[in-house]
């Protein structure tokens, strides 16, 4: 008798898992194109997915690298990882932990360090920009990538002749 009960919770559970996996595969979102272009402006990297989905973004070095994990999100079937342009010098892609899809931004040598700059947020449409990244990351990281700045750990290229002061 006591078997037989064993057996049947036992079933029970992996039913109970094999729904749930099912209906993660069901409702993940999905990763349909990576780009990286470069041009006067810099380098631009763009994941474009089905739906908005939560990220997280990890700078890492020694070798230098972006990295954004998408939980919850596949790669589509036929995703073709873009080659390198401009500062990225390849995309990876992997798993990190089930679930999770990981990209990979391999950047340019280390030696560009300090050389990418950001134009003066207070005019033009750099201030548009700035509100944008303030209300994507958050007040503290925004807060902390200005002290950054400041302090001259960001550069900034030089102010032009006829830009208001």
């Amino acid at each position: 008798m006591r078997a037989k009960g064993a057996i049947i919770q036992q079933f029970l559970l992996a039913t109970a898992l094999l729904v749930g996996v099912c209906w993660n595969l069901a409702h993940a979102g999905e990763l349909r194109a990576i780009r990286v272009d470069s041009g006067a402006t810099g380098t631009r990297a763009e994941l474009r997915l089905d739906r908005e989905v939560p990220y997280d973004l990890i700078s890492l070095s020694s070798p230098e690298r972006l990295v954004v994990d998408l939980p919850g999100v596949v790669l589509d079937k036929g995703l073709q990882l873009p080659a390198g342009s401009g500062l990225v010098q390849g995309v990876r892609s992997g798993h990190p932990v089930p679930g999770t899809t990981r990209i990979v931004f391999d950047l340019a040598d280390p030696r560009w360090k300090g050389q990418v700059a950001i134009a003066d947020p207070r005019f033009g449409s750099t201030s548009f920009h700035v509100a944008a990244l303030y209300a994507e990351l958050g007040d503290q990281r925004m807060d902390d990538y200005f002290r950054r700045l400041k302090r001259g750990e960001i550069a900034r290229p030089p102010r032009k002749a006829n830009a208001p002061r």
